[in-house]
């Protein structure tokens, strides 16, 4: 059962690495701009991101070495604590979580694109740089909530409820609902809440 699900996910995800991978390698003119998702609130001069560049920011979210590592800990968890216990434990088994966590991220994120294509936000988290402790994690809660567009100017952060709210109910496609531990809500909770920790972090 665990080997038929670990092939039917992890080939797409093989597949799926591979063209990012040479999409990354064929795009170093915007590497400076995706290798840097944390900037500073009042830039002398305001510098959209163009939609290639958003994509490949996207895919950094992906691919890059932290997001990859929060993949093998995430598993490593399921894997201890045997959830879904219809996967089981043995080492194939392992294999099955990273593809389902690695894929939970895949889409997620392009999710994430799409809706920033579509409204004009801007991916990247901007620093605020000024003020004490107090008023920056305040600023940090405030702008997991409200971004930048393509314009310089503030709107609200739609990618992030459609993506931590809409996820969960796409993981369920491939995880077995009665294993599932959070429920849609309290898995859209639990996301947002790691976003604002994240901020808090920057």
């Amino acid at each position: 059962m665990a080997g038929a699900v670990f092939i039917r996910m992890a080939i797409p995800a093989v597949l799926l690495l591979s063209s990012a991978l040479g999409l990354l390698a064929q795009q170093s003119d915007v590497e400076e701009s995706i290798s840097q998702p944390v900037a500073y609130a009042a830039p002398s001069t305001y510098v959209p991101l163009d939609l290639k560049q958003k994509y490949l920011y996207s895919i950094n979210e992906i691919l890059g070495i932290s997001p990859l590592l929060a993949v093998a800990a995430h598993a490593a968890l399921d894997q201890a604590g045997v959830q879904p216990a219809t996967w089981g434990k043995s080492p194939e088994s392992f294999a099955v979580r990273i593809a389902s966590h690695f894929g939970a991220s895949f889409v997620r994120h392009n999710v994430e694109f799409g809706v920033r294509a579509l409204d004009h936000e801007d991916p990247r988290y901007f620093r605020s740089g000024a003020g004490n402790g107090w008023k920056r994690a305040k600023y940090a809660v405030v702008h997991t909530f409200v971004v930048r567009n393509d314009k310089g100017g503030m709107m609200p952060a739609y990618s992030l409820f459609v993506t931590d709210f809409g996820t969960p109910f796409v993981v369920r496609e491939w995880r077995a609902p009665r294993t599932y531990a959070l429920n849609g809500f309290e898995s859209g909770t639990m996301a947002v809440g790691i976003g604002i920790g994240a901020n808090l972090f920057h």
